[in-house]
Order: C-alpha cells, then structure tokens, then sequence
C-alpha cells in the first residue's frame, strides 16, 4: 500500500481542520516484539494558526495503569499534504504527510530523563 493509492479519495484528510478544537480518543501501545503493552484514553486540543501555519497540539494520555503523560506538540505545516511536529517532554520529531484520506505519522521519540 503506498500513500500516493490515496490521492484521489474523498473526503481529503486535512491535519489543521481534522486537530483544531477539542478532541477524545481511545487507544493501546504495543510492545516491540508484539502484544499489548497498555489502553489510553486521550483528551487533546489543538489550535490552528494559519498566519504561521502552526497547529499547537496538548494531548493528554491517561493510562490503563493509573499513570498519565501530557504532550504538547507544534506542528507546521511545511507545503501542501508535507507537516512536521516537535514534542517538548522527549526528543521527538514527527514526519506527518497526508494526501486523500490517508494520514501517515512517523514519530521517532526518545525519552529525555533529567537527574534529580
């Protein structure tokens, strides 16, 4: 399946008009080698700036284990369909694209631990 089977499906995928506004979703992380790690649940709201086409994205996660995590993602938006988004918390950079109605996100994220 490439991204590209997608570009003539309706309705589009736009990621400002798709994260703007209040959200909730629901969700699980899977271990590396497979199986279910944890459920989430998730309360995230973004808010779109099309002077600096930026999307400010808090997600906050609350896990099946009791622990919670927060988010807060900037997203610009670098040409039509193409997106790139920063995490505070970690390391993370996102690669986001979108054409038609498929969305892609590939994160790479790495934990940032500061000594007490």
């Amino acid at each position: 399946m490439n991204i590209e089977d997608f570009a003539d499906k309706t309705p589009t995928f736009v990621l400002e008009e798709f994260f703007s506004g209040d959200l909730k979703g629901w969700g699980t992380t899977l271990r590396r080698m497979g199986g279910l790690q944890n459920r989430f649940s998730i309360d995230a709201q973004g808010v779109w700036d099309p002077s600096a086409n930026v999307l400010s994205l808090k997600e906050m996660y609350t896990f099946d284990d009791g622990h919670s995590d927060v988010l807060t993602w900037t997203i610009i938006k670098r040409d039509e369909g193409k997106y790139e988004g920063r995490q505070r918390v970690s390391v993370a950079i996102s690669a986001r694209s979108s054409v038609g109605q498929w969305f892609e996100d590939q994160v790479r994220l790495q934990r940032l631990v500061f000594p007490s």
